[in-house]
């Protein structure tokens, strides 16, 4: 086992007739509920849409195993996520975490070209592979071309990187991707505020809660690049 990620656990898997090792995703639950099933399909269908680029993690194919479980095979990322770096070495160079910020943002904006969100950018979320290379993946809770608004009454966020109106109201836009593209290189920066070594606070926060309603919401009106105000549009 790597670790957990998204709604499954991930492992490290042999494929001798290629000469090499994969990861597989397994999806905790069984495809029988609404919520799993499109949340597997979201996945497969927007990494599978984005592979071939390189900063995004290429994805060979999906199915279910012997139990009813879904997984999807993929590259495997062998330096971990970034998260696991900051937890071992602390803060990275400005340098490195400048250039790491330029490559997922590439990444991200090839998504947002093909009308996808991925709505949980957060240090835990950009795979290294043993090149070194930085990758974006993770599309669990991603949203399709098409889909404007979720059926689910419940958010899922990492807090900590998520942007003020989308745990506030449920927004969901190109605004608040970049929120957590802004908020992942500053604790690149400052690794032990907020998430070290991948563990973000992951709440389901109903529409419409105040800020004021608990500590997850703190420091809300500030954006993590410095912008004030909960609205998207200064970013």
């Amino acid at each position: 086992m790597i670790g957990q990620c998204g709604f499954g656990t991930v492992y490290r898997v042999a494929e001798p007739e290629f000469g090499r090792k994969v990861a597989v995703k397994v999806i905790s639950e069984q495809l029988d509920g609404d919520g799993v099933r499109r949340a597997f399909g979201r996945e497969c269908q927007a990494m599978g849409s984005l592979s071939g680029h390189p900063h995004i993690v290429t994805v060979h194919r999906g199915g279910t195993t012997e139990r009813g479980e879904p997984h999807i095979v993929m590259d495997l990322m062998a330096a971990g996520p970034l998260a696991d770096r900051l937890g071992r070495d602390g803060p990275l160079p400005w340098v490195e975490v400048l250039e790491i910020a330029v490559t997922v943002a590439g990444a991200l904006e090839t998504a947002h070209r093909a009308g996808i969100l991925h709505l949980d950018l957060k240090p835990a979320n950009p795979l290294v592979s043993r090149f070194g290379e930085p990758k974006l993946g993770d599309f669990g809770i991603s949203r399709l071309p098409g889909v404007t608004e979720t059926t689910d009454v419940r958010i899922r966020a990492s807090v900590a990187y998520a942007a003020p109106e989308r745990l506030l109201e449920g927004t969901a836009s190109v605004a608040s991707d970049l929120y957590g593209l802004g908020a992942t290189p500053r604790h690149g920066r400052r690794a032990a505020d907020g998430e070290v070594g991948g563990r973000a606070l992951r709440l389901g926060v109903r529409r419409g809660r105040r800020a004021a309603d608990g500590p997850a919401c703190a420091g809300a009106d500030r954006h993590p690049c410095g912008h004030r105000g909960r609205g998207p549009a200064p970013r």
